[in-house]
């Protein structure tokens, strides 16, 4: 398996050469209004925030221009015809995307080129190899904003961590970061390597098929890195967990060991649901170690724990990852362990029902920051229904709307209004709310409205 399958193209200076009819199109405008035309080294320097952004800075005055409007207007019809004149893939881009397609990577472009101009760009010159084509529009914000990028993810059914974003400017490198993916640099566009150096790309090519070689190496470092045995030499073994550790967390070892215990008992009375083989916990004191065992290198430092390939892994207590501390690093561990007592019973459990069981068994999570979430999302009217909360394997949508906080809530008025037994047959059939609970699921959701307006506000 791949660490990275995704590649992200920006368009305008990576994949095509688009420069001398944008160059043609602006000049026609300008002309056409009476203003003196640009040289094409000066749209080289401009180009890449869009084209009203373009207009700007060649238009006299710019925004403040009373022809602005007028000759924004004139240039996108102009272009609209004319920017397949003398626009063309760059040398070794066709090779390199047919590559990428042999070897099954799925590849999309984002760029800030209005968004019908992108669509039949990309059907015309690389519709073959790439499906998924999204330029700028009002439902979408340009890039830097991520937007695009994460719209191109949800469309190809990647994620973030799987992917690269390739682009020539200091805005597509902008826009790697503020996604949170690697960023490649590439020479042969409309930006120098200074240009790319200085903004920070994660690496920088200076040939289309140096993206392949880059892509080998960094899959097969990360398969080497997998492979890898970080050896947890010490091993504690209680009636349901195996616990592998390093001297590190030798002081430790005998608190972790009781609260996991501790836990299994009460999890397992509460969702009637036994396990027939210990649980494998790997206690990491290196947080590039524990990342590295969960299969994401490149997880933000916050992340502390969660199910990797031998089992439960977690940071070591005794070093908590920033924001974090000795007890919720230990109940990320009981959180994971919820999750695979859940399984158990049902693998097809919605996440927002998932998660909620896991957080509120665990309370790995801040109360403050629950409350606060809930409190606006009543002033707000913004609270979210139970199918909005299930995103399925789209973590980062679940996150952004705020699910944890949400179905913790969900999860702990179901058991005050009805009781674990009730949770339970939820669990095994989470679509039949009347037979289990006699309401519908709206009904089930203005039930839980009105909990929480009684037990998390002051409303």
């Amino acid at each position: 398996m791949k660490k990275y399958d995704t590649v992200i193209f920006d368009l305008d200076g990576t994949l095509l050469n688009t420069l001398e009819d944008l160059a043609d199109s602006v000049n026609y405008s300008l002309e056409l209004n009476g203003f003196p035309v640009r040289e094409v080294s000066d749209v080289r320097k401009f180009v890449g925030n869009g084209i009203a952004r373009l207009i700007e800075l060649c238009i006299p005055d710019g925004l403040d221009n009373p022809q602005f409007d007028k000759c924004l207007a004139d240039f996108r019809s102009h272009y609209s015809k004319n920017m397949q004149n003398k626009t063309g893939a760059y040398k070794g881009i066709t090779e390199l995307l047919e590559q990428l397609s042999k070897e099954n990577y799925k590849m999309a472009i984002v760029s800030n080129k209005f968004d019908a101009a992108v669509k039949d760009l990309n059907i015309f010159y690389f519709g073959k190899y790439i499906k998924t084509a999204i330029g700028e529009s009002k439902n979408v914000s340009r890039k830097p904003a991520p937007d695009t990028v994460f719209e191109a993810l949800k469309e190809l059914g990647s994620r973030t961590d799987k992917a690269i974003y390739v682009g020539d400017s200091e805005v597509d490198v902008k826009t790697a970061k503020n996604s949170g993916i690697t960023s490649v640099g590439v020479t042969w566009g409309f930006r120098d390597r200074d240009v790319l150096k200085q903004e920070g790309a994660d690496y920088i090519i200076d040939k289309p098929q140096e993206l392949l070689k880059l892509l080998e190496s960094l899959n097969n470092a990360e398969l080497e890195q997998t492979n890898k045995e970080y050896r947890l030499k010490l091993k504690n073994e209680s009636d349901h967990f195996i616990i592998y550790y390093g001297e590190t967390d030798i002081s430790c070892i005998d608190k972790v060991s009781t609260v996991l215990e501790n836990n299994y008992k009460r999890v397992t009375n509460n969702l009637n649901q036994q396990l027939h083989e210990k649980l494998t916990i790997e206690i990491y004191f290196s947080l590039k170690e524990l990342h590295i065992a969960l299969g994401f290198p490149d997880a933000p430092d916050w992340v502390r724990g969660g199910l990797g390939k031998h089992g439960i892994a977690i940071a070591s207590p005794l070093n908590p990852p920033p924001g974090s501390n000795f007890d919720n690093v230990l109940n990320t561990a009981v959180h994971e362990f919820v999750h695979i007592v859940i399984n158990k019973i049902n693998k097809s459990t919605p996440r927002w029902l998932n998660e909620g069981i896991a957080s509120f068994e665990a309370k790995d999570n801040n109360e403050n920051w629950i409350r606060k979430t809930v409190k606006n999302g009543i002033s707000q009217n913004t609270l979210p229904s139970f199918r909005d909360l299930d995103t399925g394997e789209d973590f980062e949508t679940f996150f952004k709307r705020d699910g944890y906080q949400y179905s913790y809530t969900i999860t702990e008025a179901i058991i005050e209004e009805f009781g674990y037994d009730k949770l339970c047959k939820l669990i095994e059939s989470p679509d039949k709310y009347e037979e289990i609970f006699g309401l519908t699921e709206n009904q089930l959701e203005n039930k839980w409205t009105e909990y929480i307006k009684n037990n998390y506000t002051d409303l």
